[in-house]
């Protein structure tokens, strides 16, 4: 059973695309239903014969839901990640909706690659995190219309810059806390100011935008919240904790003659 009742009456259950995941079959969409508080993400699986000979489409079903951040693969009884990481597994490696039916006992390894070095020195850590951000920006729509709207989505400016946005995923690819090497890295992401003490992403729903040197290595971030309407005293601008440092877009200064420089 996949969880979701396909009657007459759920016809009207709101329905997104949020993925693409091959399928023998050609009907390669992830889909989400939302009913009331609780949220269905139904994948496609591998093809099966049903009765009667005919081959047919047996998706895999999330169910999250609304009293507990945990996502559960309905029919399998697997629990134990957020809805939030069940999408990005789902995206980094498709063939996790192709799986058997036997029952997987949760793991503490993240199954999503890291996109930091664990025994980098700390430029090269904040490089790093930067250009994830960077990379997860191409793939935000919310981010791109924010751009839009100011008319600041052009890409080479966006290459130029390193425009990034946090959407809270980088921990997703990160060892699990109770791992010797992801209290580590979490330690050293909160040294740089990736990470505040309470364990979050400091700049999570931000856009971000990093100042360079000229050697192409980040000084400091400023983060701009994409959203308006969020608790009241939210600080809509963000930076890096400690003394500011660096000029943003300094490469201007050296390729033009007369320059102009504003204090805000």
């Amino acid at each position: 059973m996949y969880g979701t009742d396909t009657s007459s009456g759920d016809r009207a259950a709101k329905k997104r695309r949020v993925g693409r995941v091959p399928s023998g079959g050609g009907r390669d969409c992830a889909e989400e239903v939302r009913q009331g508080q609780d949220r269905h993400l139904s994948v496609p699986r591998r093809q099966r014969t049903v009765a009667g000979g005919d081959a047919g489409q047996e998706p895999v079903a999330l169910l999250r839901l609304p009293d507990r951040r945990r996502a559960a693969r309905l029919g399998d009884e697997i629990q134990g990640v957020s809805f939030r990481h069940a999408v990005e597994l789902l995206k980094a490696d498709p063939s996790l909706a192709a799986q058997g039916d036997a029952p997987v006992k949760r793991a503490t390894v993240r199954a999503l690659p890291s996109p930091v070095t664990f025994d980098a020195d700390d430029q090269a850590l904040l490089n790093q995190s930067v250009s994830y951000y960077h990379e997860t920006l191409k793939q935000s729509p919310e981010a791109l219309a924010y751009l839009k709207a100011r008319g600041l989505d052009h890409p080479e400016l966006v290459e130029r810059f390193v425009l990034g946005y946090a959407n809270r995923t980088l921990g997703l690819r990160l060892p699990e806390k109770n791992r010797l090497s992801g209290a580590d890295i979490r330690t050293r992401l909160q040294k740089i100011g990736i990470y505040r003490e309470s364990g979050h992403e400091h700049f999570n729903g931000s856009l971000v935008v990093p100042v360079l040197d000229d050697a192409g290595n980040v000084t400091e971030v400023y983060g701009r919240k994409i959203r308006d309407d969020l608790r009241k005293g939210t600080p809509l601008h963000l930076y890096l904790p400690g003394p500011h440092r660096g000029v943003w877009n300094e490469q201007a200064l050296a390729e033009n003659k007369e320059s102009s420089c504003a204090k805000r």
